[in-house]
């Protein structure tokens, strides 16, 4: 029997001489799937990568939907507990009554924008005493 793999070998072997037309062909062979092979394998990467990035944007646009609507929510209920009916209505059962507008003083700002580190109430106590119980705020009266 006459086997082939001194044929193979022969072909395959590497040597200083010119490799012979079919050995060639095998090369040409070779670095033409390889390069098809590494081609599919990029173009299956960036489609992976597209998918990836489209799943994200999906997912942060439903969090932009989600943060809007409980944003609406949040305004919505901002505007019923400031609204002045409702106000008015808590102070009337906290037994508050409305002040005639002369009994309204208006405190002047302080001349500087600056905000004093020391608290006001320890040097001077007597002022914040005064203020505080110039008015009744139950009865309305002084």
């Amino acid at each position: 029997m006459n086997t082939p793999l001194p044929r193979i070998y022969r072909l395959l072997k590497s040597t200083a001489q010119r490799a012979p037309k079919a050995h060639r062909g095998v090369m040409i062979l070779f670095t033409v799937f390889a390069l098809i092979t590494t081609a599919a394998i990029m173009y299956v990467g960036r489609r992976h990568e597209v998918l990836r990035y489209g799943y994200q944007l999906s997912r942060a646009s439903q969090r932009v939907a989600v943060l809007r609507e409980s944003n609406r929510k949040l305004d919505i209920e901002l505007a019923m507990l400031s609204a002045p009916e409702r106000i008015r209505g808590l102070a009337t059962q906290l037994g508050m009554i409305p002040v005639p507008p002369d009994r309204i003083r208006v405190v002047p700002r302080a001349a500087s924008p600056m905000i004093d580190p020391t608290p006001t109430a320890t040097l001077n106590p007597q002022p914040a005493l005064a203020v505080a119980n110039s008015v009744n705020f139950a009865t309305g009266t002084p």
